[in-house]
């Protein structure tokens, strides 16, 4: 870098002190505080004049190429450091099976961590390739994540990487249906990889749930082991069809990972295209397991929105709204009280971090018995909006309804 005066390489290969061994780490140090004092490289003949012994090392190749080796090198250490710790963590207690993980678990953070480090972009030099590169992949319609709602895909474009997608409601609103619909249509009409991490149910309650959704049974009689024997056939021949696709849904129950770190360390690990997570307050933060419910929330919030920037993915969540949005109601008008992202549970923070926020805040009535309003409360550049699904759970169909999509087209 030093030769080639290239700032912006500099800033991008997020170079640190652990990456560098022996009297590496001395020149990296004097490289790292001539930047900080002087806002600039220092020329590769102020470097050699201080350390002459890196003089004789040939540069003939481009600083990428020697970054590369860095990495390399930086992800064999890690990866047979944590083999021989683990190994000696057994070999003195062959029971301490969490402590050979966790040393694993750690490793693998550190490696992803590196990989994903790059994110800054120089629009006037690179604007161009990243814009038209984006423009012309293949897989340009597998990296978004449709809401299989016309009304708010059209109005925002799905979900991308590095966006939160929270729908929030009331407890047995309806917010887990939602969550797990959109997991499986991305699945199976858009051919993506997800993961699905419930805290608040195991993974054959979510199981079912997704098999209803699939076959178009009713997920009552399916718990009851009380469908009839057509119905049963429809059940059998859609869960074949979609094993024969050979793609993967992942469940994951919460229970078994209910630190937020370990969900996206096996987001990261599967290579998922999306995160679900239902009853995302739920989780918890390996790094500080004595935080108050609040401050966990807020520190959740926070991690989530981290790790789906880190790994290019969205995260779509189920909140709750606290007890002071109950009896609001979302209208127009002067004098309505509007249940809002102020009345999201346990944190601002929620609202605040999320791309794409959507309410299941209707009062129960005749209406509600066929249908349900979903209402956009923050769209990723200010949008809002209302629009009108079917609830049928016998058919299992939460699908648009097309009437009112056609009357709401002033917001789109």
């Amino acid at each position: 870098m030093a030769k080639e005066q290239d700032s912006m390489l500099w800033y991008r290969a997020h170079l640190e002190e652990e990456l560098f061994k022996g009297s590496e780490i001395g020149l990296f140090g004097a490289f790292n505080k001539h930047i900080q004092k002087y806002k600039k490289l220092p020329a590769l003949s102020t470097l050699y004049e201080n350390y002459p012994e890196f003089k004789d090392i040939p540069l003939e190749e481009k600083a990428e190429f020697y970054l590369e080796i860095l990495d390399q090198r930086y992800s064999y250490d890690i990866i047979n450091k944590a083999n021989v710790d683990s190994q000696k963590v057994l070999q003195s207690d062959k029971t301490n099976i969490a402590g050979a993980k966790s040393i694993l678990v750690s490793s693998l953070q550190a490696l992803n961590q590196r990989e994903h480090r790059s994110k800054i972009i120089d629009f006037g030099q690179d604007g161009k390739k990243v814009i038209l590169d984006d423009y012309h992949s293949s897989n340009y319609g597998k990296s978004i994540t449709k809401f299989y709602w016309d009304y708010i895909d059209r109005l925002s474009g799905g979900a991308v990487g590095g966006d939160v997608v929270s729908f929030v409601g009331r407890p047995a609103s309806g917010k887990s249906f939602m969550l797990f619909r959109q997991a499986y249509k991305n699945f199976k009409e858009g051919g993506q990889v997800n993961l699905i991490v419930s805290m608040e149910m195991n993974g054959l309650s979510v199981s079912q749930r997704l098999a209803a959704i699939n076959s178009g049974v009713n997920l009552t009689q399916l718990k009851k082991k009380a469908l009839a024997t057509p119905t049963y056939n429809k059940l059998v021949d859609g869960l074949t069809l979609m094993e024969k696709s050979g793609e993967s849904l992942y469940v994951l129950d919460g229970n078994l990972a209910s630190d937020v770190e370990e969900v996206y360390m096996l987001a990261a690990t599967l290579n998922v295209d999306a995160v679900y997570i239902d009853g995302a307050y739920l989780l918890q933060s390996s790094t500080n397991k004595r935080l108050s419910p609040f401050e966990r929330v807020s520190t959740v919030a926070h991690i989530i929105k981290k790790s789906t920037t880190e790994l290019d993915i969205p995260s779509v969540c189920s909140w709750q709204f606290n007890r002071d949005a109950v009896g609001k109601k979302k209208g127009k008008g002067a004098g309505v009280e509007v249940a809002g992202l102020e009345n999201i549970g346990m944190s601002d923070a929620i609202g605040q971090l999320s791309s794409i926020v959507i309410s299941m805040m209707q009062e129960e009535s005749v209406e509600t018995m066929e249908s349900r309003l979903l209402t956009l409360l923050k769209g990723r550049d200010g949008e809002t909006g209302q629009w009108r699904i079917n609830w049928d759970f016998i058919n299992m169909n939460f699908d648009e309804r097309d009437e009112y999509q056609k009357q709401n087209l002033e917001y789109i």
